[in-house]
């Protein structure tokens, strides 16, 4: 038996109140990416912060999915 992984790459929106106001994907397996946006969207982050004010940022985060056989 061997352990298979599976990747995801999310791109997330996160708004000023530091929670992901959008979710969308760069490349994940169809079966994978109903759980990985609800991880992501649980997520409360720090807000970016420019001259002292909370701004919308955006990025990429890396979701690894291991199976076993």
């Amino acid at each position: 038996l061997g352990m298979k992984e599976e990747k995801c790459i999310v791109h997330i929106v996160v708004g000023t109140d530091g929670m992901a106001s959008d979710v969308s994907f760069k490349a994940c397996p169809e079966l994978f990416k109903a759980s990985a946006k609800e991880a992501a969207m649980q997520w409360q982050w720090y807000p970016l912060q420019e001259g002292g004010t909370s701004i919308k940022a955006q990025f990429d985060i890396n979701f690894v999915f291991k199976l076993n056989d």
